[in-house]
């Protein structure tokens, strides 16, 4: 497929939806995103400000009823279509964590409100898989290069909105301390886990948490548990071991 030449942030947008037309059809999947020209004409303009703008792509695709691995496909093919610059922002897994977590507000918003902050079980599974997947590309096993940080809300007391607002409070506060690009997800039985690359500021971080909810007196009173997980070794035991830890996830 011959593409224009790149010139302006409009003409990589008309680059970019002829490449998802070639892929996915000149049906509504186009007219979605033609529908978010605006918010993606600002993440060329300014590549090092894209973070919130992406969180809005991801939340607007989702609120379309558009499906995660379109998002996501969509990100790469902006990237593809874009400059150097624009590649160097999106090709990034907190590029990708983003439109994912405003996808899944997006997705959600129908019904519930939920913290956008919040990246879905199965594509926080998925980027685990990776880094067994991808072990070839690093000199460490995935075991030595990620840990998850869990915070247990099973004994929670009160009922579900008591739960909600305390899962909501404990996801502000990790997204204080953990970056965009380490994503928070929720599991099926309300633990919150967040994947966290091994480095020497791990334990203040996960220290800081723990501190951070003893002294919020909104959840204080509430027997809530932070550690760190180790990885299995082998990624033939990495479902079993989520689900040991946040339910069902297959």
């Amino acid at each position: 497929m011959k593409l224009r030449e790149r010139s302006s942030p409009q003409g990589v947008i008309d680059q970019w939806l002829q490449l998802v037309e070639a892929e996915f059809g000149s049906g509504g999947h186009v007219a979605s995103l033609r529908r978010m020209s605006s918010t993606v004409q600002k993440v060329l303009e300014s590549p090092a400000q894209a973070p919130s703008h992406l969180v809005d792509l991801g939340y607007a695709i989702g609120v379309d009823n558009r499906d995660l691995t379109f998002a996501l496909r969509s990100l790469e093919l902006l990237a593809q279509a874009g400059g150097q610059a624009t590649a160097a922002a999106l090709n990034t897994r907190s590029a990708a964590v983003l439109v994912a977590d405003g996808w899944n507000a997006g997705v959600l918003n129908r019904t519930q409100t939920i913290s956008s902050t919040l990246t879905p079980l199965p594509f926080f599974v998925q980027l685990l898989q990776q880094h067994y997947t991808r072990a070839d590309d690093f000199a460490l096993p995935a075991n030595q290069r990620v840990v998850l940080v869990i915070v247990d809300v099973q004994h929670v007391v009160g009922n579900r909105l008591e739960l909600a607002r305390v899962q909501r409070t404990v996801i502000d506060h990790l997204r204080a301390v953990f970056s965009a690009g380490q994503p928070v997800s929720e599991g099926p039985n309300g633990n919150l886990v967040v994947m966290v690359e091994r480095s020497s500021t791990l334990l203040d971080d996960v220290a800081a948490v723990g501190r951070v909810l003893a002294a919020d007196p909104s959840v204080k009173v509430h027997a809530l548990r932070v550690w760190i997980e180790p990885l299995s070794d082998d990624e033939i035991h990495l479902e079993s071991h989520l689900e040991s830890l946040l339910g069902k996830v297959g």
